[in-house]
């Protein structure tokens, strides 16, 4: 029970806004993994939030993982990742992705933090802050806990009646930013 007050204190934070814009400070050690289409991923586990202000400083984001899978602009995430980092090197093969990702290691990074929520047994899911419900209780905030009976907003937009007996929110960094061009 531990483990979801400190994830909805976390989540406290990010009532008055989300998706929310702050820094992260990236792991000193990063793990290597596989996706399940064979693509290279570093598991960044913790990324401890700092200079976002004091009600978020000090807080982790944890499960951060990214791969190297181009998406149909062909950047990929690791891509992302090693841009805000500041590196202007473009990697292209996992050997040099390895390199570059040693290099970024500990450093600070901007980055989006949004909500998911995903009810493991039942598979039923809620993306996005904004397709939370309502929190009557605390006005201009989004509930972090979802029960059974409530409304929220699918994927596509759609009033959808949460089935699963609870649902909790997760914080998670939806995407690196790249750093302001001067």
């Amino acid at each position: 029970m531990m483990k979801i007050s400190i994830r909805c204190s976390f989540l406290a934070i990010l009532c008055a806004i989300a998706p929310l814009f702050c820094f992260g400070q990236l792991p000193t050690t990063v793990e290597l993994g596989q996706t399940d289409d064979g693509f290279r991923e570093y598991i960044l586990d913790n990324i401890k939030l700092v200079k976002s202000g004091p009600s978020a400083d000090g807080y982790v984001i944890r499960f951060t993982r990214a791969n190297v899978k181009a998406w149909k602009n062909g950047i990929n995430r690791v891509s992302t990742l090693l841009k805000a980092a500041g590196m202007v090197a473009k990697p292209q093969k996992n050997a040099e992705y390895d390199a570059a990702v040693n290099l970024v290691k500990g450093k600070i990074v901007p980055l989006t933090i949004d909500w998911f929520g995903k009810n493991k047994e039942t598979g039923e899911k809620i993306v996005s802050y904004a397709n939370f419900p309502d929190n009557p209780a605390q006005p201009g905030t989004k509930k972090a806990i979802v029960k059974a009976g409530d409304t929220y907003l699918d994927e596509n937009g759609v009033p959808t009646v949460c089935k699963s007996e609870v649902i909790f929110a997760n914080a998670q960094v939806k995407f690196f930013r790249s750093p302001a061009k001067k």
